[in-house]
């Protein structure tokens, strides 16, 4: 399947070429933006960078973003709302649940995971988080929750 994929892409691409009159770099770097703009963000939030790139290893499908604490990824949702947000509870400046509350007030409709090795699922339950990922992550049920938290907010094809 990936190498029939492969050889529709470079068909496209050659076929873009020779009537957009444009070069191959060109017709490639189009494909691209075009894609970046429609794939979904994703912004990770943990003071651990190996947590962060295993998550980004894990979701390399979607655009992901990097954040190192609640300061930071709120001035990230400002700027560029992703479409969801993972966040470790346990972090220095702000906590993922401060986040949550911070980042609910301004987009009450975005959706936050809440990931941690130190804080189990009953003692988050007052906080309106969309799921929670217990450390170490299970890469299998951690894609599902991903897919089915980002699925929710889709609209209907």
């Amino acid at each position: 399947q990936l190498k029939a994929r492969a050889q529709e892409i470079e068909a496209a691409l050659d076929l873009l070429v020779k009537m957009g009159g444009m070069t191959r770099d060109e017709a490639e770097l189009h494909i691209v933006d075009e894609v970046k703009e429609t794939s979904l963000r994703i912004l990770i939030v943990d003071d651990e960078p190996g947590i962060r790139s295993l998550v980004k290893s894990i979701l390399s499908p979607y655009e992901v973003a990097e954040a190192g604490d609640g300061v930071e990824a709120l001035q990230m949702i400002q700027e560029n709302p992703p479409d969801l947000v993972i966040t470790d509870i346990r972090m220095p400046r702000m906590d993922g649940t401060a986040l949550l509350a911070h980042a609910r007030d301004q987009y009450p409709d975005l959706p936050v995971l809440a990931l941690s090795g130190y804080v189990k699922p009953e003692e988050i339950q007052d906080h309106a988080f969309d799921g929670f990922i217990e450390k170490p992550i299970q890469l299998d049920e951690f894609r599902e929750l991903v897919e089915a938290t980002l699925s929710r907010d889709a609209p209907d094809q």
